[in-house]
């Protein structure tokens, strides 16, 4: 199992947060205790599909899942909806993303038998832009509202502040407590995961890590029920990694890792051979199609450079709105252009046509 080479982190998170289990070893670690101490997470399950997909702020990275609160006497639900922000550089719309995903779960929960209150939605977004996260954590921030009618305005308005946990900008120590609390869970490839997100795109960071979790990537290589997530997190690290290449990894596992790093050398020759077969037709093709796509605008290049001066030669100043239809014109319109010129007397009748 390797994940998407087109979308490596939305392929890793989604695949290996699928589980319950996992899921909840990693949200009940990162989430405020306060909200953690109020979810029973034994009765933890997805519920994506509770979510219209135009409803969802992203079609990608979201997760939602369901559980009961904990300490109620009767059964209350709330719902934990899970943004993973993977660019480069913080989303600046991400409150308003936020809240097209809540009001998509509460409009997805008023299909259901009337008369239900709706659901508690606790949203959480989980970052690790490559600067830090540096766009508004609020919908306050992204309202123009002048000071001075805050205060009246504000009741009629949504403002909530983001649950935002930015990898990238976590103290080393928070993130090594972090996996280890996970890894406490049994969820040791999650813990892994956790890490490698965050030193994926600096190679002497993404080596430090290796070494540092090369005894637990060894376990995971010798555990018949855990190799999927191995397969995993290695070709996460092989598309995604920066800076490293395949035989410099080896060579940081196999001193306390060799069933790793042997495995390792399968899971790439997978990749490749993944890639030869599915990735490749689909990357020659797009460029292919860039290639046409090229060739014709340089075609029209020309055509308006021929059109331009035969119109000029024969009629004088092209006048603007003219030279703005040349300019927008297909390929075609241009050679039908042209072919007009030599019957046409101005420019109004070379051009008629186009206005009928």
């Amino acid at each position: 199992m390797t994940v998407d080479p087109s979308n490596p982190h939305d392929s890793l998170v989604k695949q290996l947060l699928a589980g319950p289990a996992q899921a909840a070893a990693v949200l009940q670690t990162l989430l405020p205790p306060e909200i953690a101490r109020a979810v029973d997470w034994s009765s933890l399950r997805p519920a994506t599909r509770e979510m219209p997909a135009k409803g969802r702020a992203s079609t990608h990275t979201d997760l939602v899942f369901r559980a009961r609160l904990a300490g109620v006497a009767h059964a209350v639900e709330i719902f934990l909806y899970v943004l993973i922000e993977h660019q480069s550089t913080p989303d600046p719309t991400m409150p308003v993303r936020v809240l097209a995903g809540l009001a998509g779960l509460w409009r997805s929960w008023q299909r259901k038998p009337a008369g239900r209150p709706l659901p508690l939605v606790i949203p959480l977004v989980l970052a690790h832009t490559e600067q830090g996260w540096k766009a508004p954590r609020s919908m306050d921030e992204l309202l123009a509202i002048p000071l001075m009618y805050a205060p009246t305005l504000a009741r009629y308005l949504p403002r909530f502040d983001l649950m935002l946990i930015d990898l990238s900008e976590t103290e080393r120590d928070q993130l090594v407590e972090w996996a280890r609390t996970v890894e406490a869970h049994g969820a040791r490839a999650q813990a892994i995961m956790l890490r490698i997100l965050v030193s994926v795109r600096d190679a002497d960071a993404l080596a430090r890590t290796l070494r540092e979790e090369a005894v637990a990537l060894e376990a995971l290589a010798r555990d018949p029920g855990a190799q999927w997530s191995f397969e995993l997190l290695v070709s996460y690290v092989l598309v995604a990694g920066r800076g490293m290449t395949p035989t410099q990894i080896c060579d940081i596992l196999n001193h306390v890792a060799p069933t790793a790093a042997a495995k390792m050398k399968t899971v790439q020759e997978m990749y490749l051979d993944k890639l030869r077969r599915e990735e490749m037709p689909r990357l020659e093709a797009r460029a292919m199609a860039k290639v046409r796509a090229n060739l014709q605008a340089e075609e029209r290049d020309r055509w308006r450079e021929v059109l331009r001066k035969t119109l000029t030669n024969k009629f004088g100043p092209i006048e603007p709105e003219h030279e703005h239809r040349i300019e927008t014109a297909s390929l075609e319109e241009l050679q039908g252009l042209f072919t007009r010129t030599a019957t046409s007397d101005s420019l109004e009748a070379v051009f008629a046509t186009r206005d009928e």
